[in-house]
């Protein structure tokens, strides 16, 4: 089963052109108080996913454009455990969409939890 998600956890959001950072890479930011090892536990209730400025088009010569950051919800979380009554995130793909492009965006990791997993 996949492991609970920490705060500092890699993210990726896809559907970029090629020539821009595809897939943008992104990191789960929360300050949930429940902790394990003294990191945060990603929750639907605090987490965002931060994507740093990243192209979502190319200009007819084949540059990147229309830069834009982002800060994510995601919204496939766990069914079983909950924080608050919002589920606790784990490492799967199509978590939420880059509003940039329209793509998936994963949690790839677990940003160092191996322990502590959905059941």
């Amino acid at each position: 089963m996949p492991p609970y998600v920490l705060t500092g956890a890699p993210a990726e959001a896809f559907g970029h052109p090629s020539v821009c950072s595809e897939p943008a890479p992104g990191t789960v930011i929360d300050d949930t108080p429940i902790t394990y090892n003294g990191t945060s536990i990603a929750t639907q209730q605090d987490a965002t996913i931060a994507f740093d400025s990243h192209g979502h088009d190319t200009t007819p010569t084949g540059s990147c454009t229309s830069y834009e950051s982002h800060n994510i919800t995601p919204v496939d979380v766990s069914d079983s455990v909950t924080y608050n009554g919002y589920g606790v995130c784990i490492i799967t793909d199509d978590v939420a969409t880059d509003p940039g492009s329209g793509g998936a965006v994963d949690i790839t990791g677990s940003g160092g939890n191996t322990a502590v997993t959905e059941q």
